[in-house]
């Protein structure tokens, strides 16, 4: 990490964000295939979705400012 530079760093970081975001979509879409395979959708799902959305929504809102990230004007 001594030799790379900020930007070469951030854009390895954004790529690899970009990758993650993809792999989480498509385990969205295997949690429902799964859960609905198995007898259909029941609470402990919809608990696995709550804390999914919960850590989702704080990433949003330290990207947007907002939240408890957002600054006071």
């Amino acid at each position: 990490m001594k030799n790379t530079t900020a930007l070469k760093e951030y854009e390895e970081k954004q790529g690899k964000i970009q990758k993650t975001l993809k792999q989480i979509e498509a385990g969205l879409e295997k949690h429902d295939r799964n859960a609905s395979v198995t007898g259909g959708h029941n609470w402990a799902q919809v608990g696995d979705l709550v804390d999914i959305l919960k850590t989702l929504e704080d990433i949003k809102d330290r990207l947007h400012g907002t939240g408890e990230y957002a600054l006071d004007n």
